[in-house]
């Protein structure tokens, strides 16, 4: 009883500043150019083959359009798109409170819980209309995946692990390092490598 309530409290907490008060959200260039772009089929245009420009003129892979366009269909108001996106991350702290509990403990769970719920930057990052705002729910899967691997030997996670790496890649070019090093201090740990679900996973990625 006590783990769901702490559980609730967690996911209460993460929603107090992610899901309330939608009319003080940002909504500049970057957003409106990932709105326009997510909902380009409702006006009967092709998908776009990239994303929004970086800010030395490379488009960004395209998935974080592709991930909204489902949601366009609903609704295009960025209140409502914010709010998917939000939701999305209200969730991915309360797996995360889920995941430390069952590897660790319910009390390192609970701290880390609340300081990712009340970080500012992770609030900021949350809330807006743009790729690194939707980086923690993929983060939550890697972290998964990484103790699977290594304390459960379930190879099999290969295949989330090695999918998720390069899908947050394509949601910000700047991940492709961290991607690269925690690939490497996970090799360093010398866990069991099955290349068939590492190749499998990068195939779905």
């Amino acid at each position: 009883m006590i783990n769901f309530v702490l559980f609730l409290i967690v996911i209460a907490l993460s929603a107090i500043f992610r899901l309330t008060n939608l009319d003080l959200i940002e909504f500049k260039t970057d957003e409106a150019s990932n709105l326009f772009l997510s909902s380009r089929l409702l006006y009967g245009h092709s998908l776009p083959p990239g994303g929004i420009a970086t800010s030395t003129g490379i488009l960004n892979p395209p998935l974080f359009i592709y991930l909204l366009l489902p949601f366009t269909f609903m609704s295009t108001h960025p209140k409502f798109i914010t709010f998917i996106i939000a939701f999305a991350n209200v969730l991915a702290i309360g797996f995360l409170f889920l995941i430390i509990k069952k590897y660790y403990n319910q009390t390192l769970a609970f701290i880390v819980s609340l300081l990712i719920a009340f970080s500012p930057w992770a609030i900021i990052f949350s809330r807006k209309i743009w790729p690194p705002d939707i980086v923690l729910p993929f983060a939550v899967v890697i972290f998964y995946s990484i103790h699977k691997i290594t304390i459960e030997k379930k190879t099999k996670f290969w295949i989330p692990l090695s999918a998720f790496l390069l899908l947050i890649t394509q949601l910000d070019l700047a991940y492709i390092f961290f991607a690269l090093i925690l690939f490497l201090f996970l090799f360093l740990s010398k866990p069991q490598i099955n290349i068939k679900y590492i190749m499998f996973g990068l195939i779905i990625g």
